[in-house]
C-alpha cells in the first residue's frame, strides 16, 4: 500500500514491515504514555514524515509542523522547549491529533489549517485560496533594507502581495516608509488588508487589485520594489511536491518556461523606481540561469549563509541598460 492509504509504507532492514503513518496515528490516540507535550512533537514528526511530506510550503520541516500543530492546538504562544514538559489531557491530545490527520490527509499546509502563517518573526493571517507566504526576501530584509537609499518619505512597493507578509515587514521595519501592496487577485488584497490592520500600518500602507503594474500610480516612484511572483513552469503541475498543489495554481504556476512576469518587471520596472530605487525579484535557484540570461552582468545575486538564493537585485540604472 501506498503512504497516501497510510498503510504499509516500507520494510526495516530486516524485512519486517514499518507502519503506514495512519497506523502510528491510530495507536497514538489511545497510547497511555502519551501524556507530554514532547511525546505529542515526536509523534507528529513522526506521522508527517511517513506520509512523504517534507513541510517546504508549510512550516518548513516536519518538525517544525509537528511544533506548530502542536503548540498552536495547545494555545501555548512559545515555540520554544520550555514547555516540552507539560502534561497534556486526553482531550487536548484529541485535538492535536485530529488536526494532525487533517494535515496529513489532504494534505493541508498547516498555516491554512491554523489561519496563520509565521513570516520574518511575526504572524500573518492567511487563507485557502491566497499563496503561503515564504520567502528568501524574508531572511535577507535586515541585509536589504540598511542598502537601500531612501528618499523623504521612504517609498516601497510590492507586487504580488499574496498575504502582505513582505510589504507589511518592511513598513514595520522602515516605521517612516509608505508602502503599496498591489496583487491581481481580489482575496489576496482582501487578506492583504486584514493583515495590514493586524499590524496598525494601516496609515501607512495601503492594497489595491493590480496586474503587476497596470493599477499602480504612474506618478509615483519608489525607493524599493519587491517581488515574489509565480515562477514554476506550468508543466511541472502535479509534478511538485503534492503540498504545493493545495495552493492557489496561479500564485505558482505560470506558462512555458514561467518567467513572463520576471520579463514584465524587468521591463517595466525602472519606469515606477527612483532615481535610486532598486528592483528585488525571487525568481527560485532553480531559475537562477534563465533569469541570469536576460540580465547578464547587470545586478547583484544574493547568497545567505554561501547559499544561493534565487533573489536578484537591479537598480534603475540597471534595469535600463
Amino acid at each position: 500500500m501506498t503512504a497516501e492509504s497510510g498503510g504499509v509504507t516500507s520494510r526495516d532492514d530486516e524485512g519486517s514491515p514499518t507502519p503506514g503513518w495512519s497506523d502510528v496515528l491510530e495507536s497514538a490516540r489511545s497510547a497511555p504514555g502519551l501524556t507530554r507535550v514532547r511525546d505529542l512533537v515526536r509523534v507528529c514528526e513522526t506521522v508527517i514524515t511517513r506520509a512523504g511530506l517534507t513541510g517546504f510550503n508549510s512550516m518548513g520541516t516536519p518538525r517544525k509542523d509537528a511544533r506548530a500543530i502542536v503548540f498552536e492546538t495547545l494555545a501555548i504562544s512559545d515555540h520554544s522547549d520550555t514547555y516540552l514538559d507539560a502534561v497534556v489531557t486526553p482531550v487536548e491530545r484529541a485535538a492535536v491529533l485530529d488536526l494532525l490527520d487533517r494535515r496529513v490527509s489532504g494534505p493541508t499546509p498547516v498555516p491554512y489549517l491554523l489561519g496563520e502563517a509565521f513570516f520574518a518573526g511575526r504572524r500573518f493571517t492567511v487563507r485557502p485560496g491566497v499563496f503561503i507566504p515564504r520567502s528568501a526576501l524574508g531572511l535577507l530584509l535586515d541585509d536589504v533594507l540598511p542598502v537601500i537609499r531612501w528618499s523623504t518619505p521612504p517609498r516601497a512597493l510590492e507586487l504580488g502581495c499574496g498575504t502582505g507578509a513582505l510589504g507589511i515587514s518592511i513598513a514595520i521595519r522602515v516605521p517612516q516608509a509608505l508602502v503599496d501592496l498591489v496583487d491581481v487577485d481580489a482575496l489576496a488584497v482582501e487578506v492583504t488588508a486584514t493583515n495590514i490592520a493586524r499590524h496598525n500600518v494601516a496609515d501607512r500602507a495601503r492594497t489595491a487589485v493590480s496586474d503587476m503594474y497596470a493599477g499602480v500610480d504612474p506618478t509615483a516612484r519608489y525607493d524599493l520594489i519587491v517581488a515574489n511572483l509565480p515562477y514554476v513552469p506550468a508543466d511541472r503541475i502535479g509534478r511538485t511536491n503534492r503540498e504545493i498543489d493545495a495552493e492557489p495554481q496561479a500564485a505558482v504556476y505560470r506558462p512555458d518556461d514561467g518567467l513572463d512576469l520576471i520579463r514584465i518587471a524587468l521591463d517595466e520596472s525602472a519606469l515606477h523606481l527612483a532615481d535610486n530605487g532598486v528592483l528585488f525579484l525571487e525568481v527560485g535557484v532553480s531559475n537562477q540561469a534563465g533569469v541570469d540570461a536576460l540580465v547578464g552582468t547587470r545586478g547583484r545575486w544574493w547568497t545567505l549563509d554561501g547559499q544561493g538564493t534565487g533573489v536578484v537585485s537591479l537598480s534603475r540604472d540597471d534595469l535600463k541598460a
